[in-house]
């Protein structure tokens, strides 16, 4: 005796499951790069479905909708999987073809180049950690000695220096001051593989910092 074929929507559901846990309330959809959150609402207007609480840009190509409630999610994640054929059509009149134009969201969708699923709790944009690298940088401390304004004059310099060898940016640098009566003794500590352009040539920019702070 042949046997009912089984839904597939609950088999698809619980195969997501599987692998990451799905955020009922939220639909991911692949394929939006250089697309504006109204155009990616529009697809969904289109078809009159439920109000689009929240859109997450999660990379350059992918979004997170977010509806109200779970409830809503389901219904518009089986309306846009049916397809957009129910939706305005390439017209013959003019009127109507320029219309269409202004939507990119909805073509994508009617020509099949938005991909609908359920959203997961992997679906979220990667934190960045910029400064990862630099925190393990071996550093060298470098001393500057003398009279207070003198060497404010020769710290500029020396993070002027830096700057340039790092393209715009000072890294992990930590100063620790000392004050004298009359004197200041001031430490940075500078990465240890730019040491050697810090002093130049034969010490050519130790002795121009030398001279320009006095």
């Amino acid at each position: 005796e042949d046997s009912e074929p089984e839904d597939e929507a609950p088999s698809q559901l619980a195969e997501a499951k599987t692998t990451a846990e799905l955020r009922p309330e939220a639909i991911h959809v692949d394929g939006t790069e250089r697309l504006s959150n109204q155009a990616i609402l529009e697809v969904f207007m289109a078809k009159a479905l439920p109000q689009v609480n929240s859109i997450e840009h999660i990379s350059k190509t992918e979004v997170v909708c977010v509806f109200n409630s779970a409830a809503d999610a389901r219904k518009a994640l089986a309306s846009v999987q049916e397809g957009f054929d129910d939706c305005e059509d390439d017209a013959e009149d003019p009127t109507e073809r320029q219309h269409l134009k202004k939507k990119p969201g909805l073509w994508r969708a009617q020509n099949g180049m938005l991909k609908f699923r359920a959203a997961t709790v992997a679906d979220a944009k990667a934190k960045a950690s910029r400064f990862r690298a630099q925190a393990s940088e071996e550093v060298q401390r470098l001393r500057i000695n003398g009279d207070p304004a003198e060497v404010q004059k020769a710290k500029t310099l020396v993070l002027n220096f830096l700057e340039e060898f790092r393209g715009g940016r000072h890294g992990m640098m930590q100063a620790q001051i000392r004050r004298g009566v009359e004197s200041l003794e001031e430490s940075l500590q500078v990465p240890a593989d730019k040491v050697g352009r810090l002093i130049g040539k034969g010490g050519e920019n130790i002795k121009k910092m030398e001279a320009d702070s006095g």
